[in-house]
């Protein structure tokens, strides 16, 4: 196991394929949260019903015991929320290191796909235009945030998976010569954003918390 104490956060959009990859990350040993799976062990007992925001308190509660005994720990998130990257900075300051494997795929409908081929295997559902919406924010607010993370990692997860950049606190210290166009966009310098759907960070907070509003969150 680590001595350093370290969150080790695995993230990326709906349907990318994160849970499957943990024991390649997260070192044996370390307690792992994940919201979705509590939501679902809950799902099991009491029936099909709206349980989402009562795991999340549970998985909440969970990081703030690890935290306040001083181990280290991992979580898994679509990393598409500035308050995620608002808390990462935060256990930064709590003498966390913050290891950061983020997964994404060449097109939002691969996600889509997965999520409804999820949903017929019995896994739970997401709204496609939360899947798209987390998409792009996910990345846009990597790309402004890749800074942060001690040891950042891109893995392309299209048909495997497969590693395509590694930093250290914004520092490239190694990547594939054919970057796929997502991870490219995450290493551009983040002088414009006009690329994407959002003008700004304001815009992506703005626009992620009016479909919070709204409902549509799943």
């Amino acid at each position: 196991m680590e001595t350093k104490l370290t969150i080790y956060v695995l993230a990326g959009p709906n349907g990318v394929g994160k849970t499957t990859v943990n024991p390649f990350f997260v070192p044996k040993g370390v307690p792992y949260i994940n919201a979705d799976d509590i939501a679902r062990q809950f799902r099991e007992r009491l029936g099909e019903i709206n349980v989402q925001e009562i795991a999340n308190a549970q998985a909440l509660e969970r990081m703030n015991g690890f935290m306040a005994l001083r181990q280290s720990f991992a979580i898994e998130t679509n990393l598409a929320d500035h308050e995620t990257w608002q808390f990462l900075i935060g256990i930064r300051g709590l003498g966390y290191a913050v290891h950061l494997n983020f997964f994404c795929v060449s097109d939002v409908e691969i996600c889509v796909d997965r999520v409804l081929n999820r949903v017929f295997q019995g896994g739970h559902f997401v709204r496609q235009d939360v899947v798209r919406a987390r998409f792009e924010a996910g990345l846009t607010l990597l790309r402004h945030f890749k800074d942060i993370p001690d040891q950042l990692i891109l893995t392309d997860n299209t048909t495997e998976s497969a590693i395509c950049a590694e930093l250290a606190s914004g520092k490239i210290i190694k990547r594939v010569d054919a970057l796929p166009d997502w991870a490219s966009f995450v290493l551009a310098k983040n002088s414009s954003d006009q690329d994407t759907g959002f003008t700004s960070l304001d815009d992506v907070r703005r626009k992620y918390q009016k479909m919070k509003d709204q409902g549509k969150e799943s």
